[in-house]
Protein backbone atom coordinates (compact mmCIF):
# COMPACT_ATOMS: atom_id res chain seq x y z
CA UNK A 1 0.00 0.00 0.00
CA UNK A 2 2.83 2.43 0.79
CA UNK A 3 4.38 1.80 -2.62
CA UNK A 4 1.07 2.65 -4.31
CA UNK A 5 0.60 5.83 -2.26
CA UNK A 6 4.14 6.94 -3.04
CA UNK A 7 3.62 6.28 -6.78
CA UNK A 8 0.34 8.24 -6.76
CA UNK A 9 2.08 11.15 -5.02
CA UNK A 10 4.91 11.11 -7.54
CA UNK A 11 2.45 10.94 -10.43
CA UNK A 12 0.56 13.96 -9.12
CA UNK A 13 3.82 15.87 -8.63
CA UNK A 14 5.09 14.91 -12.06
CA UNK A 15 1.83 15.96 -13.71
CA UNK A 16 1.98 19.50 -12.38
CA UNK A 17 5.70 19.75 -13.16
CA UNK A 18 5.02 18.76 -16.74
CA UNK A 19 2.28 21.39 -17.05
CA UNK A 20 4.43 24.16 -15.55
CA UNK A 21 7.50 23.26 -17.60
CA UNK A 22 5.42 23.16 -20.78
CA UNK A 23 3.96 26.61 -19.96
CA UNK A 24 7.45 27.93 -19.21
CA UNK A 25 8.70 26.63 -22.55
CA UNK A 26 6.02 28.64 -24.35
CA UNK A 27 6.80 31.69 -22.23
CA UNK A 28 10.50 31.45 -23.15
CA UNK A 29 9.64 31.31 -26.84
CA UNK A 30 7.36 34.36 -26.56
CA UNK A 31 9.79 36.45 -24.51
CA UNK A 32 13.07 35.44 -26.12
CA UNK A 33 14.10 39.08 -26.62
CA UNK A 34 13.09 40.33 -23.16
CA UNK A 35 16.17 40.11 -20.92
CA UNK A 36 14.41 41.49 -17.84
CA UNK A 37 12.26 38.35 -17.47
CA UNK A 38 15.16 35.89 -17.78
CA UNK A 39 16.16 36.03 -14.07
CA UNK A 40 12.59 35.20 -13.05
CA UNK A 41 12.39 32.31 -15.50
CA UNK A 42 15.74 31.00 -14.21
CA UNK A 43 14.54 31.17 -10.60
CA UNK A 44 11.38 29.30 -11.57
CA UNK A 45 13.27 26.60 -13.49
CA UNK A 46 15.70 26.04 -10.64
CA UNK A 47 12.82 25.63 -8.20
CA UNK A 48 11.46 22.61 -10.06
CA UNK A 49 13.29 19.42 -9.14
CA UNK A 50 12.84 16.50 -11.50
CA UNK A 51 15.11 14.14 -9.56
CA UNK A 52 12.22 11.75 -8.83
CA UNK A 53 11.82 11.24 -12.56
CA UNK A 54 15.15 9.43 -12.48
CA UNK A 55 14.25 6.97 -9.73
CA UNK A 56 14.02 3.36 -10.89
CA UNK A 57 10.49 2.19 -11.61
CA UNK A 58 9.55 -1.38 -10.80
CA UNK A 59 6.75 -1.72 -13.35
CA UNK A 60 5.77 0.53 -16.24
CA UNK A 61 2.82 2.69 -15.25
CA UNK A 62 1.13 5.89 -16.27
CA UNK A 63 3.56 7.61 -13.91
CA UNK A 64 6.56 6.30 -15.86
CA UNK A 65 5.05 7.55 -19.12
CA UNK A 66 4.47 10.96 -17.56
CA UNK A 67 8.02 11.02 -16.17
CA UNK A 68 9.36 10.40 -19.66
CA UNK A 69 7.43 13.43 -20.91
CA UNK A 70 8.69 15.57 -18.03
CA UNK A 71 12.28 14.69 -18.89
CA UNK A 72 11.61 15.53 -22.53
CA UNK A 73 10.04 18.91 -21.77
CA UNK A 74 12.83 19.61 -19.23
CA UNK A 75 15.28 19.35 -22.13
CA UNK A 76 13.30 21.62 -24.40
CA UNK A 77 12.49 24.27 -21.78
CA UNK A 78 16.16 24.66 -20.85
CA UNK A 79 17.16 24.90 -24.50
CA UNK A 80 14.51 27.59 -25.04
CA UNK A 81 15.58 29.41 -21.89
CA UNK A 82 19.21 29.42 -22.98
CA UNK A 83 18.15 31.09 -26.24
CA UNK A 84 16.70 34.02 -24.28
CA UNK A 85 18.61 37.26 -23.88
CA UNK A 86 20.06 37.36 -20.38
CA UNK A 87 22.02 39.80 -18.24
CA UNK A 88 25.74 38.93 -18.13
CA UNK A 89 25.63 38.04 -14.42
CA UNK A 90 22.85 35.52 -15.01
CA UNK A 91 24.66 34.16 -18.07
CA UNK A 92 27.74 33.49 -15.93
CA UNK A 93 25.68 32.02 -13.10
CA UNK A 94 24.03 29.58 -15.49
CA UNK A 95 27.35 28.55 -17.02
CA UNK A 96 28.90 27.94 -13.62
CA UNK A 97 26.10 25.61 -12.49
CA UNK A 98 25.20 23.93 -15.78
CA UNK A 99 27.38 20.88 -15.17
CA UNK A 100 25.87 20.14 -11.73
CA UNK A 101 22.27 21.38 -11.91
CA UNK A 102 21.16 20.82 -15.50
CA UNK A 103 23.34 18.39 -17.47
CA UNK A 104 22.81 15.43 -15.08
CA UNK A 105 19.04 15.70 -15.54
CA UNK A 106 18.94 16.18 -19.29
CA UNK A 107 17.97 13.22 -21.40
CA UNK A 108 20.07 14.62 -24.23
CA UNK A 109 22.75 17.02 -22.95
CA UNK A 110 24.08 17.40 -26.50
CA UNK A 111 21.23 19.87 -27.00
CA UNK A 112 23.41 22.34 -25.08
CA UNK A 113 26.23 22.23 -27.64
CA UNK A 114 25.24 25.40 -29.50
CA UNK A 115 24.90 27.40 -26.29
CA UNK A 116 28.20 26.14 -24.89
CA UNK A 117 30.19 26.57 -28.10
CA UNK A 118 28.83 30.11 -28.53
CA UNK A 119 29.72 30.82 -24.90
CA UNK A 120 33.19 29.35 -25.36
CA UNK A 121 33.75 31.52 -28.44
CA UNK A 122 32.94 34.74 -26.55
CA UNK A 123 36.28 34.70 -24.74
CA UNK A 124 37.38 35.84 -21.31
CA UNK A 125 35.51 34.72 -18.20
CA UNK A 126 32.59 33.40 -20.24
CA UNK A 127 34.90 30.97 -22.06
CA UNK A 128 36.34 29.73 -18.81
CA UNK A 129 32.88 29.13 -17.37
CA UNK A 130 31.75 27.23 -20.49
CA UNK A 131 34.89 25.13 -20.45
CA UNK A 132 33.82 22.70 -17.71
CA UNK A 133 30.45 21.83 -19.24
CA UNK A 134 31.98 21.48 -22.71
CA UNK A 135 34.62 19.14 -21.32
CA UNK A 136 31.90 17.03 -19.68
CA UNK A 137 30.05 16.76 -23.00
CA UNK A 138 33.29 15.80 -24.76
CA UNK A 139 34.35 13.17 -22.24
CA UNK A 140 31.05 11.70 -21.02
CA UNK A 141 28.78 12.17 -24.03
CA UNK A 142 31.29 11.75 -26.88
CA UNK A 143 30.90 15.25 -28.26
CA UNK A 144 33.15 15.75 -31.26
CA UNK A 145 34.56 19.28 -31.08
CA UNK A 146 37.81 19.26 -33.10
CA UNK A 147 38.90 22.83 -32.33
CA UNK A 148 38.38 22.47 -28.57
CA UNK A 149 42.03 21.96 -27.64
CA UNK A 150 43.32 24.59 -30.07
CA UNK A 151 40.92 27.12 -28.55
CA UNK A 152 41.85 25.97 -25.06
CA UNK A 153 45.52 26.58 -25.85
CA UNK A 154 44.73 30.06 -27.22
CA UNK A 155 42.67 30.78 -24.12
CA UNK A 156 45.59 29.74 -21.93
CA UNK A 157 47.92 32.05 -23.87
CA UNK A 158 45.52 34.95 -23.31
CA UNK A 159 45.49 34.32 -19.55
CA UNK A 160 49.32 34.17 -19.24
Amino acid sequence: KQWYQRRVAITAGVDWKYAWLKACEGFCKEHRNTPRVAPHVCTFLRSISIAECFEPIETPTEASKTMFHVKKVFNSVWVEFLKMEKPVELYHEILSSLNTDIIPYMGNPKLLIDFLVDSYDIGGVTSLLALNSLFILITKFNLDYPSFYAKLYRLRLCVD
